[in-house]
């Protein structure tokens, strides 16, 4: 039932953003666009911006999926772009409001734990401090959420296959010299 109901309001938020802007749609047009009562929606959600963390949480974990490593970390990316294309009007509608926040947040934080599983994944061979590890994923999750940030804000204009091959371009070697860069056996890192 929990689910269901959360998918309800979810479905009802998104009926209602087509007749009005997020900002002024009230706990009361979703609850009665789905026929649930205002305790029922509390129950699940403690406002509507966390109903749309939730909706965004999980389409960009479904559309990532297993994508969160070295080789396929572009295939994920891609994915949660062309969702994030075939809800458009919703994230658009999103994204010029007080929502707008926390898209960026999922999108940082969702940047960051895909990078944390490639600065893993490189740093196997490599004698490298956890702290140093999590600098290098919060140094490039920025750029990577700004790149996608950057689409939306262009109203999702040109296409995300070449935004996300130009990233992949960008970022080829790096996430290798950067792990080697904080690899401790490294003389010039051990005299800073």
């Amino acid at each position: 039932m929990s689910d269901s109901t959360k998918k309800a309001l979810a479905n009802a938020l998104n009926d209602v953003l087509e007749k009005k802007p997020l900002d002024k749609i009230t706990i009361t047009d979703l609850t009665d666009a789905c026929g649930v009562n205002r305790q029922t929606f509390y129950y699940h959600f403690h406002d509507i911006y966390e109903l749309v963390e939730w909706m965004y949480l999980g389409a960009a974990n479904y559309a990532i999926g297993q994508n969160k490593t070295y080789t396929n970390w572009q295939d994920g990316m891609l994915s949660m772009c062309n969702m994030m294309l075939e809800n458009k009007s919703f994230i658009l509608r999103t994204y010029h409001s007080r929502a707008k926040d926390h898209l960026e947040e999922i999108l940082v934080d969702l940047s960051y734990e895909l990078l944390m599983n490639v600065v893993k994944e490189y740093s196997a061979n490599y004698s490298i401090s956890l702290e140093n590890a999590k600098f290098i994923a919060n140094f490039y999750k920025y750029a990577f959420a700004g790149v996608i940030l950057e689409w939306v804000k262009n109203e999702m204009k040109g296409d995300p296959k070449t935004m996300i091959k130009r990233v992949g371009k960008l970022m080829k070697g790096t996430f290798l010299d950067a792990v080697k860069k904080f690899d401790v056996t490294d003389d010039d890192f051990k005299s800073y």
